[in-house]
């Protein structure tokens, strides 16, 4: 992802903490409190359905052509998720070689797809 710039902007509902930044730039990411900046894409969903995603029991077009997650530029988003791992994603033996991975409880739609 060198040479990439991308500003995401994600207003999860229902979430304690509801607005991130979330900047990619040159290979790096850092994620900031609220909106920051000019985003190249604004993502919304409620907080369960981020979990769900985030967590591989809910799969992420799934949710967006039920309408659970609404995205505003598709391509950016595509580049967003080939930039990182997702929770059920890691390698067993870690992103870095630390070993495990997180694991998290979110109810999703059983009838769903998964990732895998």
């Amino acid at each position: 992802m060198k040479d990439y710039r991308g500003v995401f902007h994600f207003d999860i509902r229902e979430s304690a903490t509801p607005q991130w930044t979330v900047v990619i730039e040159n290979g790096a990411c850092h994620v900031e409190l609220g909106f920051v900046g000019e985003p190249t894409c604004n993502i919304t969903m409620d907080e369960r359905t981020f979990l769900g995603i985030e967590t591989g029991k809910l799969n992420a077009v799934f949710a967006f052509v039920k309408g659970r997650s609404r995205v505003a530029n598709v391509g950016q988003m595509r580049r967003y998720d080939r930039a990182f791992y997702r929770f059920h994603d890691v390698p067993s033996d870690g992103p870095d070689g630390a070993g495990g991975t997180a694991e998290l409880e979110a109810d999703a739609d059983p009838d769903a797809p998964t990732e895998r």
